[in-house]
């Protein structure tokens, strides 16, 4: 009993903690910076980056304008106050993050030299990696994180511009998912596409029986056979067909039926 000593327990370290002067002091400051204890683990430039809410980072180059906002899909967790983690499958499609960018520079000049020994090789030179400053505005949650059934809009896939992208990004079995993505494409293209396209998709499987064709052609006796020639004839009038035909693809482009496409089809 003379060497025991009373360990101060965690709860009391805790409670120092919050309530100590420095934590007072910070969250008197007004420099716009959260201090809630909220951040998410992003995707950005290939690397995963820790952000927080009203602070900045210097990241590699991104093609927007300075002073221009953008939106960071690819959360892989996201913290909430309460300390609750959100992990994404891989990325969470109930929250994004809406940033700005600040201004584009230069960084650092890294130097780097060559050496061959022996050789009589050496060279010096230096680098300056092109960089963007973005601020994280907001982060954005969806429908206050309930569950999927019941949101109604989705950040991850309701958005047709990185719907494609984060697909594809996401396949875990790309050979089971493009048999399916190619079927309903096709369905898409014979709806609104153009006939340049839809020849391209629809008739590939007719590449080997031309081919076998030309190969029947070189040989005199096969060529002059009545239905040789006639099946000829037929791709000649369907390639000419085709080129009198062919008109702008853009033409029957249509935003909103591509999107209604999107939510039949593509949605799992």
């Amino acid at each position: 009993m003379n060497g025991w000593k009373v360990k101060p327990s965690r709860r009391s370290k805790v409670d120092v903690l919050i309530n100590s002067p420095a934590q007072i002091k910070l969250s008197e400051v007004e420099d716009d910076r959260d201090r809630s204890g909220k951040f998410c683990v992003i995707e950005i430039c290939g690397k995963a980056r820790w952000v927080e809410e009203g602070r900045y980072y210097d990241v590699f180059r991104i093609k927007q304008e300075e002073n221009k906002s953008i939106y960071l899909n690819r959360v892989f967790f996201y913290s909430t106050m309460e300390g609750k983690l959100l992990f994404g499958t891989p990325f969470l499609d109930n929250v994004r993050i809406k940033a700005t960018v600040m201004k584009h520079f230069r960084g650092n000049k890294i130097y780097r030299l060559k050496f061959k020994p022996k050789k009589n090789y050496k060279r010096f030179y230096g680098h300056r990696q092109e960089m963007s400053r973005i601020y994280i505005n907001k982060f954005e949650i969806n429908n206050n994180l309930m569950d999927r059934e019941q949101r109604k809009y989705n950040f991850f896939r309701d958005d047709s511009i990185y719907y494609v992208l984060n697909r594809i990004h996401n396949m875990v079995r790309p050979s089971l998912e493009l048999k399916h993505l190619k079927k309903h494409f096709m369905d898409y293209l014979n709806k609104f596409c153009s006939l340049k396209f839809e020849t391209f998709y629809k008739h590939r499987g007719n590449y080997k029986r031309e081919k076998m064709l030309r190969n029947i052609l070189k040989t005199k006796k096969l060529s002059k056979r009545p239905e040789v020639q006639e099946e000829v004839r037929k791709i000649e009038e369907e390639k000419e067909s085709r080129r009198l035909n062919k008109y702008d693809p853009l033409a029957d482009f249509d935003p909103v039926a591509n999107e209604c496409f999107i939510r039949e089809h593509f949605y799992v």
